[in-house]
């Protein structure tokens, strides 16, 4: 009896043999599984983290290029001793070329005599179209910007006026954001306003905004300079009791008309005043009155010579009057 058991109990042996076998490889595969998938995970999080490696590195990098353009057009801006117009250019010039996703840039400035706030240049960077559209949302911007005294972003579209609305070329290319800076002394005196125009709703950032107000505070230093040295120059050529040309003035610009008179064949008449008698209202009446009467003589001659013609106080009691395109039968007259 005890033989005809042994098949069954193989039999038993082999079928929990195949069930244990079976439960490992069902538990390796488990582990397999789940081994893979956290390998999934941690590669998921590492090729997120070398992306944003790479992005900061490049956002690092152009960063690093921005500040480096800034640097340069700010200090291209306050070594410059240009004129009003040529500083204009080279300040719109830099902040289109700082600031990447501009496409229209404008600058206001108030003008010292007046103080009203005038439009003194306009840059399309990328020839838009924006030119016109900017002009009218460029000046109650500026105006605002003078009000509130510090910078701000402007991310909703702008309004158009109808004489834009009905160009082509302006409905293609509507402001849909702004960025001004006020242009200011270190004593917070407003000079001005920087501003810059994109078509795209919300092209510029907060950074963005830094950066204008930097080029805004260099542009202010650039501005004080170049006025400061356009006043030194004509102070310069520029007799302090008559406010006429003195003899350094009067040669400079004289020069440069007689040089084209003879370019061009073109006629040019010189006057020669002497005011007689002039030492004995000095000694009569004291010096303070021969200063009122030279200052006189310089207004009156002033008054009844065009605008083209070179009024010089040569000397003492001397004037003279140099006229561009003028015979001397007609400076006679």
């Amino acid at each position: 009896m005890s033989s005809s058991k042994l098949p069954t109990q193989k039999t038993d042996s082999r079928g929990q043999n195949d069930k244990a076998f079976m439960r490992a490889r069902n538990w390796w595969e488990i582990r397999a599984q789940k081994r893979n998938t956290e390998l999934v995970i941690v590669n998921s999080i590492l090729q997120t983290e070398v992306a944003e490696r790479r992005r900061a590195e490049q956002s690092a990098g152009q960063r690093a290029r921005t500040l480096e353009s800034l640097f340069d057009t700010m200090l291209s801006m306050v070594a410059s001793l240009d004129s009003q117009d040529a500083l204009v250019s080279r300040i719109l010039a830099g902040a289109g070329s700082a600031i990447s996703p501009a496409e229209c840039g404008a600058l206001h400035l108030i003008e010292p005599e007046t103080g009203v706030l005038e439009l003194k240049g306009l840059v399309d960077y990328r020839d838009t179209g924006l030119t016109e559209t900017a002009a009218s949302g460029a000046t109650h911007l500026a105006l605002r910007a003078i009000n509130e005294g510090k910078p701000f972003l402007v991310s909703d579209p702008l309004r158009i006026s109808k004489r834009q609305g009905k160009n082509p070329r302006a409905q293609k290319t509507r402001l849909c954001g702004a960025m001004v800076a006020p242009v200011k002394t270190e004593d917070q005196v407003a000079l001005g306003v920087l501003s810059l125009f994109s078509s795209t709703r919300l092209a510029f950032t907060g950074e963005h905004l830094q950066t204008l107000e930097s080029l805004a505070a260099a542009a202010a230093i650039a501005i004080q300079t170049a006025r400061r040295y356009a006043q030194a120059q004509q102070l310069s050529i520029t007799d302090p009791l008559t406010s006429a040309f003195n003899r350094r003035g009067f040669f400079d610009v004289g020069s440069r008309e007689i040089e084209r008179a003879h370019r061009f064949r073109r006629p040019l008449s010189l006057i020669m005043i002497d005011m007689d008698r002039f030492k004995e209202v000095n000694d009569r009446y004291g010096h303070a009155a021969g200063d009122e009467v030279l200052c006189e003589t310089a207004h009156r001659l002033q008054r009844n010579i065009r605008v083209v013609d070179l009024l010089c106080r040569y000397g003492g009691e001397e004037f003279a009057i140099l006229l561009p395109e003028t015979t001397l039968s007609t400076g006679r007259l």
